[in-house]
């Protein structure tokens, strides 16, 4: 504890002359977290010497740094700063430095052929209804919320992806996945217009990664390919994992890349299998298109999908190893991370393997949605753990909290069947969906100190002086390449013509 005058310091009383020298030889201020930094350079000099010196030094430099954690905690006189000192419920005291302290940027290329065609122009002209004082982050949640009632609908009339749902439902489904790519796509438009940071890319990737896992559900119950289970739980695998290999790859490369047959044109075959499936009805899909062999319609689209997912992967993989994005074949060149770029596939590949070993067990068969749903939201907390990580300039730790239940139903039946199959899912499927939302809800509270930004509402309206509108980075989206291609140019050249470092 500390004396009540706080001009004296405990620890120069308890270690005696030796202290008082280095207190002369060196400036210390023991109401800053910076003197570990002259402390830091004390002990390169005494190492060689006296190992008896040595560890006294040693001893006198942890009381220091106690003795400064301790005073700039009870300087604090606000919770934001007191989260920058101890760290936030989510993040480091270093993420939360980072995010506070570091501009944002953001780099991105987007240009399908459906968005050239007429996807981005129909974007941007919407974006013009949009209200200044709407938060980017509240169209974004109202996107997914749509979409989880659409979803939720057709499965709760095909809990199994096996039954015949009415044709009413399917409609709803195409109307909610075409609201929410527009929605999905307004929010980044919102983002230049009135606020642009850490927090509104969190929502938005955070928010695609619980979609994907209801729209891959309700798209299966449409053709009804709970009757095909490894056809399901492939179709359900691939799509998680090549959503993480996107946000793997801007993690590596600091921009996400999207390819000319991408996301939207993903989710127009969507609303067109909907719109298909409640004109024709779902036997359209039991369809056989060769009888020798049962081969049906349905499995023929998810075997296309799971071959384009793997394409995704596969693309993205060679440019984490090295080939072009498409800002550089655009010439916009942004540094890559070297450091630990494999780190984060070590618990999706964990994961991957507690998937197929609780697939081979059973557990898909006893209830495929409960399955996809538990494993699901896992993959989605280690990508939206991914995205934080990119946004605060951290790295993945290779456990990860959402990993427990996996592991525990992996060897449930395996080794010691403590639990029935169907209570280990349930179970397994509540803590599951409690550790993504805590994970999400305690990221949102550190960005929220950390960047002085509300969520769902725009703290500083555009013109205030702590207004975060502007942002670094280059966002090329199809119909602006020359413009943003003019702009990193000038960026990275200086006065004499030639290129400077970006």
């Amino acid at each position: 504890m500390f004396p009540s005058n706080r001009g004296q310091s405990s620890v120069a009383e308890s270690t005696g002359s030796t202290d008082d020298k280095y207190h002369k030889l060196y400036d210390v201020d023991k109401s800053s977290l910076n003197l570990t930094v002259n402390l830091d350079k004390m002990e390169r000099v005494l190492k060689g010497k006296a190992a008896a010196a040595h560890k006294k030094f040693t001893d006198f430099k942890e009381k220091v740094r106690v003795e400064a954690m301790e005073m700039e905690i009870n300087r604090c006189d606000d919770n934001k700063r007191l989260k920058q000192v101890l760290g936030g419920w989510a993040l480091s005291p270093t993420h939360m430095r980072y995010l506070s302290t570091r501009p944002y940027v953001y780099n991105a290329s987007a240009g399908s052929y459906l968005e050239l065609l007429f996807l981005q122009k129909l974007w941007i002209w919407l974006s013009q209804f949009i209200p200044i004082w709407l938060s980017p982050c509240t169209i974004t949640v109202t996107g997914l919320i749509i979409n989880l009632i659409t979803s939720l609908t057709v499965l709760y009339y095909s809990p199994d992806a096996r039954n015949e749902v009415s044709s009413w439902a399917f409609i709803l489904c195409a109307v909610g996945v075409l609201l929410y790519q527009t929605l999905d796509a307004l929010d980044g438009k919102q983002c230049y217009k009135v606020q642009n940071t850490q927090m509104e890319e969190v929502y938005d990737h955070g928010c695609d990664a619980v979609s994907t896992i209801f729209v891959t559900l309700a798209t299966a119950c449409a053709v009804q390919l709970g009757r095909s289970p490894i056809m399901l739980f492939l179709l359900f695998l691939s799509t998680m994992i090549a959503f993480f290999s996107t946000h793997w790859l801007c993690h590596v490369t600091h921009q996400m890349a999207f390819g000319k047959i991408d996301v939207s044109e993903g989710q127009w075959l969507m609303i067109a299998v909907h719109l298909a499936t409640a004109y024709w009805g779902q036997r359209l899909w039991r369809t056989t298109l060769w009888s020798s062999t049962g081969i049906e319609l349905s499995h023929v689209l998810a075997l296309a999908t799971i071959l384009s997912m793997c394409a995704a992967i596969t693309r993205n993989v060679t440019m984490v190893l090295g080939a072009k994005t498409p800002l550089d074949v655009l010439g916009v060149v942004i540094q890559r991370r070297t450091a630990n770029i494999w780190k984060p596939v070590v618990p999706v590949a964990i994961l991957t393997a507690f998937a197929v070993v609780s697939y081979s067990i059973g557990y898909f068969h006893v209830s495929p949605i409960l399955f996809i749903f538990t494993f699901g939201f896992a993959f989605a907390k280690v990508t939206m753990k991914l995205v934080m990580m990119n946004c605060c300039n951290g790295t993945m730790d290779y456990w990860d909290s959402s990993l427990t239940t996996p592991l525990l139903l992996a060897t449930n039946t395996r080794f010691v069947a403590l639990l029935h199959p169907k209570t280990a899912l349930l179970c397994a499927f509540v803590y599951s969906l409690m550790d993504v939302s805590r994970y999400f809800t305690y990221a949102s509270w550190d960005l929220k100190l950390a960047l002085d930004v509300n969520v769902f509402s725009v703290k500083y309206p555009v013109g205030h002086p702590n207004n975060r509108r502007d942002s670094g980075g280059y966002y090329v989206n199809g119909v602006n390449n020359d413009e943003i291609l003019a702009k990193y140019i000038k960026d990275t050249t200086g006065a004499t013509g030639k290129r400077t470092s970006v």
